[in-house]
């Protein structure tokens, strides 16, 4: 049995239009010990006959590929639980199936990881959209105070896709059903389990934001709040089951109430306490270091002016934090 450094995981699905480059650049890595985990999540579309000719491309890959076709549709977070427990390698790399990579991101992140004897490593990223691409500088000088704290309260992103882990925090790891937010609860475990964490201010890999209107704080729906409910229901029973001090569980209700407000059209009281009434007090927006006075003043109109929030600031909130 082959030993691999680095095992990367890549949910399919609907992504025909993208599949192709994001194979591309994880083939033509600068890195030889790969190992590849593509998990076909019931995809609708041609993904995985578009794929298999990319592979066909790449002979020198074939053998260290794996292709996991699931029975049925069961989300992001179910699809990389597939694909890491059929994973291998040291450490893990999730990479969404719409984004691409830098090619040498692979041997920059694992030589990093190495040298510090990391459990995990952070990088830049770029944002794409369709006319411009920017790079995202992540404030991992400010997230070193409290790591734990930074991911809770979106100092740095949750974002699975910029970060190398060791494959052993992920044995404790649980991946949840839910889709919206569902980074934030691995990324918090992770955080929580890791005993030395590194980062590199070097943007390796390219998060597709083509269709700005998709996000669904745009189209507020039973199924976010749902997904909010049960992101809430998941952290706080992993803070409970492992005795995660209350300022944690606080710096969360920080975190949750952004997206709360920022989707929420009707009674926000109502639906804040549906999703998690711990979260339901205006102190919960001032208290976040994440965010400018100017966006906390104007987040906190909310509390008092049940359905307003004005436009002009939920896009340039998105633009600002890469939504």
């Amino acid at each position: 049995m082959k030993n691999y450094a680095v095992s990367i995981i890549v949910p399919i699905y609907n992504v025909e239009k993208y599949i192709a480059k994001c194979a591309t650049t994880l083939f033509e890595q600068n890195f030889d010990s790969i190992e590849y985990i593509f998990v076909n999540d019931c995809t609708p579309d041609n993904s995985m006959q578009i794929l298999q000719s990319v592979i066909e491309k790449y002979p020198n890959r074939k053998d260290d590929i794996k292709i996991i076709n699931k029975p049925q549709n069961e989300g992001l977070g179910q699809a990389r639980k597939t694909g890491f427990e059929s994973a291998t390698g040291e450490y893990i790399l999730h990479i969404d199936s719409d984004d691409w990579v830098e090619l040498d991101m692979v041997s920059s992140l694992y030589k990093k990881v190495k040298e510090d004897d990391a459990d995990i490593v952070c990088c830049d990223y770029f944002i794409n959209y369709e006319n411009k691409e920017i790079h995202h500088k992540e404030n991992y000088e400010k997230a070193q105070i409290n790591w734990l704290k930074a991911v809770l309260i979106d100092i740095i992103h949750s974002y699975v896709w910029n970060k190398m882990c060791r494959r052993s925090l992920y044995q404790n790891t649980t991946f949840p059903k839910f889709s919206y937010l569902e980074d934030c609860f691995i990324s918090t475990q992770l955080f929580y389990f890791a005993k030395k964490i590194s980062f590199i201010h070097k943007p390796l890999c390219h998060y597709r934001k083509f269709n700005t209107s998709s996000l669904t704080f745009n189209n507020y729906s039973d199924k976010l709040s749902n997904d909010l409910k049960q992101l809430s229901i998941s952290m706080n029973d992993f803070f409970v089951n492992h005795n995660v001090d209350n300022e944690y569980k606080e710096y969360f209700y920080e975190r949750i109430l952004v997206p709360i407000i920022l989707a929420i059209k009707g009674n926000l009281n109502k639906k804040v306490n549906f999703i998690c009434p711990e979260a339901n007090h205006i102190k919960y927006i001032f208290k976040n270091d994440s965010l400018s006075f100017e966006t906390k003043i104007i987040l906190s109109t909310a509390f008092f002016k049940m359905d307003f929030i004005p436009v002009f600031f939920k896009i340039l909130y998105k633009k600002t934090k890469g939504f």
